[in-house]
């Protein structure tokens, strides 16, 4: 099925498709060097292991506030490294991002609970640390 740009009669080019190559799928034995940014987390727990998978060397970066218990199962892999780091040090951040092909920014502050708890520190992480 031909798609078209809105408002145009031009074809619309998808380089998006499902039907193609997967953004996770590494390139051979060759993948992508990923960090996932606060990725110790719920999102990065779920994510790294897929990337992993596809063939792809992961590093997450995480000032492990939480614990690291959802990426620990991920240690002892080759293709997978831990960085302890605040994303509001821009320094460390900045070495993280060395060699690195991708970017995947997953760190926040969630929860009403722990948002509440220090709303500044919440608003630094959440908001400010991401204009870096």
């Amino acid at each position: 099925m031909e798609r078209f740009r809105p408002n145009s009669a031009e074809p619309y080019e998808d380089h998006h498709s499902f039907s193609g190559a997967s953004p996770l799928r590494g390139k051979g034995s060759g993948g992508m060097n990923v960090l996932l940014i606060g990725g110790a987390g719920y999102l990065g727990g779920a994510l790294a292991p897929q990337l992993l998978a596809a063939g792809h060397r992961v590093t997450v970066f995480d000032s492990l506030s939480f614990g690291s218990k959802a990426v620990d199962q991920l240690r002892n892999h080759d293709l997978f490294r831990l960085v302890a780091g605040d994303m509001r040090d821009i320094s460390a951040v900045a070495e993280a991002m060395r060699d690195q092909q991708a970017v995947i920014l997953l760190a926040a502050l969630v929860g009403e609970a722990a948002c509440d708890r220090d709303p500044v520190e919440t608003a630094a992480i959440n908001y400010l640390a991401t204009l870096n």
